[in-house]
């Protein structure tokens, strides 16, 4: 049984990792009643009322304590962070805390944007709001700060992310996943709307989490989206008068980034199950905690596959990245430049479209190549099968209690202290005669799981044929995306050259507002209309 497999798998092979979860303290400071700007709004994307469990306005309102020592357990090719720690609540997450990177690449003048690091509950959050009188893009990127390697031909990163909160998973505001040869940002961006456009000169590779899933690949060139360089001082290289995004899988792009594009919606039938993507990468209810949608997003990389995970389950599989982009002749697969020398893993906050509304991002669980496969890498509040108190469905039953670990056990209290609770262990099956929420299918044990092509950490290979390079092409159903930004790059930056810790990087950036988007400005890069974020609850 693929389940039953994966606990004993995680046992052995995370022996030196797993400790009992530690509880953050949970007295959290008073704000500042005179606090600007927006001191007393409440955020999109946080549960109302907090209980006193997380900050009810924006965290600049608030005194932080400085952040505590790291919590990652790290080898020299390997990083697993629970975050778990019982350090005062609310601490500082400032470039160089807890051993990250902290890149605040907000594209506007000076002053157009307020945001907040921080750590509180045993998870990371991100506050981000556009204060300009503009429609500005911009986000936050946290990366841990080490340059991995590719081990046996694959690179793996996690993050825990409430992808599925209220107010998230739009065009214009949402979680991403990148990784990248730079050991930071570049002074140039290629595309403005996406963290994965913030390398100029080395590239990246990112895939966004809306109400579906997008990824995308930006070459070494310092040329922007159509393939233009910019007349502001960059140096681009020749890449044939092509395009600097190599490939993107939304709409005609989809076809011609790989012979087998699948999944990447929530209604996507998992291979080998009875569950569809909306059944492991879950939606929060309205005002719904963030736990409930706290989902372990993972993705395994190798030089012409992309697989992703939610939950230890496939949510979207690419395969056969074309070494000749039947478009443009480019090579859409990973750089050997990163097979040999190793990237980096970055997780995005991002805004578009002026959002004058602060957000709130719920991260977690932070890995990078860790000792165990995919089957295993489920978020801790992941339970197939079982309902949360307020009915959230795929959701262990937990108290929330300040000072307790998150996942406090229903119907008890943290009274003398922290108490052990297990991290990452995987939840089987329910009991036949447990009930199983409405349009939950209960889960039948595969046997016959695809494994993706080089990766050999999925259980139960099957003989199914590699993919040819015949298009399997799935079609994504999630709102329409921005698909460019105007030219705003420069010279690069020698891979994984390293920036010291509280050192920044300003980006080079003619800065692009949505106004500039106007039909009779006839700008070639400019996305559809998005609809407004919801408003905050009261």
């Amino acid at each position: 049984m693929r389940r039953l497999s994966a606990v004993f798998s995680l046992v052995l092979s995370l022996a030196f990792v797993v400790v009992p979860a530690l509880a953050q303290q949970g007295t959290l400071p008073s704000p500042d009643p005179t606090c600007q700007p927006l001191g007393t709004t409440h955020l999109i994307s946080q549960t109302y009322p907090t209980s006193g469990l997380e900050p009810e306005f924006p965290i600049w309102c608030y005194p932080q304590p400085q952040a505590g020592p790291a919590t990652a357990q790290r080898s020299a090719n390997s990083w697993v962070d629970t975050w778990d720690n019982d350090q005062p609540a609310i601490q500082t997450l400032n470039d160089g805390d807890y051993s990250y990177r902290v890149f605040p690449r907000l594209l506007g003048p000076p002053g157009s944007f307020k945001t907040g690091t921080f750590i509180n509950t045993n998870h990371w959050m991100i506050d981000l709001v556009d204060i300009s009188s503009f429609r500005l893009s911009g986000g936050i990127l946290v990366s841990p700060d080490q340059t991995f390697h590719f081990a046996n031909g694959t690179f793996v990163v996690e993050a825990d992310a409430a992808s599925g909160a209220p107010g998230m998973g739009s065009a214009d505001h949402y979680y991403e996943l990148d990784i990248s040869g730079a050991s930071a940002p570049t002074p140039w961006v290629t595309d403005n709307l996406y963290g994965y456009g913030q390398f100029g000169g080395v590239g990246a590779i990112g895939c966004r989490f809306e109400s579906g899933i997008i990824c995308a690949m930006y070459d070494n060139s310092n040329r922007v989206t159509g393939g233009e360089c910019p007349n502001d001082g960059r140096v681009c290289t020749d890449n044939g008068g092509r395009p600097g995004r190599v490939w993107e899988t939304q709409g005609v792009g989809t076809a011609n980034t790989a012979a087998s594009v699948q999944g990447g919606y929530l209604e996507w039938p998992i291979p080998g199950t009875n569950l569809h993507v909306s059944d492991v990468w879950r939606r929060c209810a309205d005002n719904g905690h963030d736990l409930h949608c706290r989902d372990r997003l993972r993705m395994e990389f190798t030089k012409d596959s992309i697989h992703i995970f939610a939950n230890g389950y496939p949510i979207m599989l690419i395969d056969g990245l074309f070494a000749h982009n039947p478009a443009t002749g480019a090579d859409n697969r990973v750089p050997d430049a990163w097979l040999n020398n190793g990237a980096r893993f970055y997780m995005t906050s991002w805004i578009n479209g002026g959002q004058h509304t602060p957000l709130r991002w719920h991260w977690n669980n932070v890995a990078v190549n860790p000792p165990y496969p995919a089957s295993a890498a489920i978020s801790e509040s992941f339970c197939l099968g079982q309902q949360a108190a307020d009915g959230s469905p795929n959701t262990c039953p937990h108290a929330h209690v300040p000072g307790c670990p998150e996942l406090q056990a229903a119907n008890t209290t943290c009274l003398t202290g922290p108490q052990a609770t297990p991290t990452n262990t995987p939840t089987l099956a329910p009991a036949t005669n447990t009930p199983t929420p409405t349009n939950t299918p209960t889960l039948v044990a595969p046997t016959n799981t695809p494994t993706p092509t080089n990766t050999p950490t999925l259980v139960a290979p099957t003989d199914t044929p590699t993919p040819t390079t015949t298009p399997t092409i799935s079609a994504l159903t999630s709102t329409p995306t921005p698909t460019g930004a105007p030219e705003t790059q420069g010279a690069p930056t020698p891979t994984n050259t390293a920036v010291p810790s509280g050192a920044s990087v300003t980006p080079t950036a003619t800065y692009f507002t949505r106004q500039d988007c106007d039909p009779p400005r006839g700008n070639k890069f400019c996305p559809a209309p998005t609809k407004e974020p919801k408003k905050p609850h009261p």
